[in-house]
């Protein structure tokens, strides 16, 4: 027997610099009942498309050879709908009318195991499937006038992707490739913008992360192509474009509205106002939507059907004030209360933002800028003066992360400066960003080395949780498993005793908590929390996706059911 049932679950995750979070609502569960306790995780190679247009439906196939079909289908959203066809890999999608646009979640599932999380994006424009031969420019795909995402795959080494678009003169042409983020395909992608006869006009890569984005004028009226290839993400010794199963890839071409930005670039969690939307082709009279919450309590989503790209922001227990590119907004240094984010735009040649603020001697204040991670060209330098001018604090790139931050403390009471600026002194209307000013207090982080386990009957299950306790934390930590669901079928298949970390000794940095499985099986989300004194709210654990770029805070678990009694 199937039994099809509903649940639902999220998400709290914490965002922080360099850290990704996102929600799960809604979810849909089915059980099915095993013969064998067999551990044996889904494995899932790719998938094409992958995504797919709001209040549409389409078909999905899923690359692997599967020793067991059909799988179950979870995904973050109600509004987002997959079952497994008749025929092996073949997913059937809906995708409702009211569903937001942006990147939602899934993984294939059953009884006996798990497929790694997998991104699926829904847009709000028309969308094609890539179709070869499309090699030479003599085959290229045509594309039409209207917005369009293309939904494609370079299949194998040496594999090129070229597309044909007619611009009209001065008419500028956005093409934007999301394929190593959000998806996680393994590719270094290239956008050529080239002439029938071959010349390349503009050539980028690395807009994104590693993914590209051209943004082209058309000297002359005529037919231009737009050429896609890669290399490894992951460099080896091979010189050639590369390509493979996994290497698949969503480019939004638009010759109209393209966000790139809005104003303010945070939101108060509890003033949720328009935001203005800045980009390319914008029209005179300024676009102001108004974000929607995402299933995430900490990022709001900015989107319009008649406006391509999607905007994630961050939303913001505190205040958060704006400063455009206007010269009469950029008229000396503007005072601050903390806690505060600013989002700016530096504009005028040769200027950085500056602002005041006041502290206590030997307060302690965190400041950070995010301006790569939203896809902005501003290397920002940050630099903290005195009342005097003497510089007290810089920090530019912080590790891998482009973005700078830096923890403050100040030496003595008074009034200082923090200055946002590009490092090359370079400016211009999408020299965005948000500075964040926050007063450091004492807490701490959770994290798992993954975001899938599977209990087996009669063996226990031991999770390492490591524990970060950050700025002097020194409270007692009680780490416990936390059922989503509220299914009682759960409570009985699945038992874990809270464990403590202490503020000292071994189980400061790092705890163990052991599953318990009774045999009975069952398979879902769960979460890894911490509850400590003062905490307002319960801290997650959190494993981190490398491939995605995210961090995750539900974890998929699958007890696996004893084997049936034999006479």
């Amino acid at each position: 027997m199937v039994l099809r049932c509903r649940t639902g679950g999220y998400v709290n995750g914490r965002c922080a610099a360099g850290r990704f979070s996102f929600g799960f609502c809604g979810l849909l569960v089915t059980w099915c009942a095993a013969t064998a306790a067999v551990a044996d995780d889904v494995e899932l190679t790719a998938y094409l498309p992958a995504g797919g247009r709001v209040g549409t439906s389409c078909d999905v196939t899923v690359s692997d050879k599967f020793a067991r079909w059909p799988l179950q289908v979870w995904t973050d959203t109600p509004a987002l709908v997959m079952t497994a066809g008749d025929e092996k890999g073949a997913l059937h999608v809906e995708i409702a009318p009211d569903a937001v646009p942006g990147t939602h979640y899934f993984r294939l599932y059953d009884a006996q195991g798990a497929s790694r999380l997998c991104a699926f994006v829904v847009g709000t424009h028309a969308e094609v499937s890539e179709t070869e031969p499309n090699d030479r420019r003599g085959d290229a795909q045509p594309i039409g006038d209207e917005p369009t995402v293309i939904n494609g795959r370079l299949a194998s080494g040496g594999d090129v992707d070229t597309f044909a678009v007619d611009l009209d003169a001065g008419e500028t042409l956005v093409a934007e490739m999301a394929a190593y983020r959000p998806l996680g395909s393994p590719m270094d992608a290239v956008l050529q913008v080239v002439t029938p006869s071959g010349t390349i006009l503009l050539q980028e890569d690395d807009s994104l992360d590693f993914d590209p984005r051209v943004v082209f004028t058309a000297p002359a009226s005529g037919t231009f192509l737009l050429r896609a290839f890669c290399f490894p993400a992951d460099p080896n010794s091979t010189i050639a474009f590369s390509g493979g199963p996994a290497d698949v890839y969503r480019l939004t071409v638009s010759t109209g509205p393209f966000a790139r930005y809005a104003l303010p670039l945070a939101v108060e969690r509890d003033a949720v106002e328009p935001v203005i939307v800045g980009g390319w082709n914008m029209p005179a009279t300024p676009i102001a939507l108004r974000p929607t919450p995402s299933a995430s309590t900490d990022t709001a989503v900015v989107f319009d059907a008649a406006v391509s790209g999607v905007l994630n922001l961050p939303v913001v227990p505190h205040q958060v004030v704006t400063r455009d590119a206007s010269p009469a907004d950029d008229a000396g240094p503007r005072a601050l209360e903390v806690p505060v984010t600013v989002s700016g735009v530096i504009a005028p040649a040769e200027s950085s933002h500056d602002y005041t603020f006041r502290m206590d001697k030997d307060a302690k204040l965190a400041i950070s800028v995010a301006s790569r991670s939203f896809g902005s060209p501003l290397d920002a330098v940050l630099q903290v003066r005195d009342a005097a001018g003497k510089q007290v604090a810089k920090s530019d790139d912080v590790g891998k992360n482009p973005d700078p931050a830096l923890e403050f403390t100040a030496p003595d009471e008074g009034v200082y400066v923090v200055s946002v600026s590009d490092l090359h002194r370079r400016h211009d209307e999408g020299f965005f960003y948000n500075l964040t000013l926050t007063m450091i207090e004492p807490s701490y982080r959770l994290s798992v080395a993954t975001d899938r386990f599977t209990l087996k009957p009669d063996e226990v299950l031991e999770i390492p949780v490591t524990v970060e306790r950050l700025h002097g934390f020194a409270e007692p930590i009680e780490v416990s498993l936390a059922n989503l669901s509220g299914d009682a079928a759960f409570n009985a298949a699945v038992t874990a005793e809270p464990v403590t970390s202490a503020a000292e000794g071994d189980t400061a940095k790092s705890v163990t908590l052991k599953l318990n499985s009774s045999g009975q099986g069952h398979t879902g989300n769960v979460q890894i929390v911490g509850t400590s004194a003062g905490d307002d709210v319960p801290v997650t654990a959190g494993a981190t996706i490398e491939a995605l770029g995210i961090t995750v805070s539900q974890l998929w678990l699958t007890a696996l059911p004893a084997a049936p009694a034999t006479n």
